[in-house]
């Protein structure tokens, strides 16, 4: 049998957790038992408060700082929502303006906005 065969795909959902670089060899209760992580290993509070190390390696892979540009991204979104809400406004409005490749061209960056806030 294949090693994925009859597995799906799925995404980790945007939580925040808190987390430590460990400079020492370190023990730690875990909902499994007694786990040990080394030097390097991250030690890492989950969002039920549950405690486990990380590897290095795989921290740098599934988690960044949760201020990491994230915020921004927020920000730019909302922004460009708000202005695409007034360019609606003002069509609705002002039919006889041309604000319908404002209102396009916005939607798009709005768009690549959202691509962009999925990927990361």
């Amino acid at each position: 049998m294949p090693e994925n065969e009859g597995f799906s795909k799925f995404r980790k959902k945007p939580v925040v957790i808190s987390a430590k670089l460990m400079g020492e060899p370190f023990d730690v209760e875990t909902l499994e038992g007694r786990m040990h992580g080394n030097a390097g290993d991250w030690l890492i509070i989950g969002v039920a408060g549950e405690k486990y190390p990380v590897k290095n390696e795989i921290f740098r892979k599934t988690y960044a700082p949760a201020n990491a540009g994230g915020n921004v991204m927020i920000g730019l979104t909302m922004l460009l929502t708000f202005w695409i809400s007034l360019l609606c406004a003002l069509l609705w409005f002002q039919p006889s303006k041309n604000f319908e490749f404002l209102l396009v061209f916005s939607g798009l960056i709005l768009i690549v906005f959202q691509l962009l806030r999925w990927k990361s």
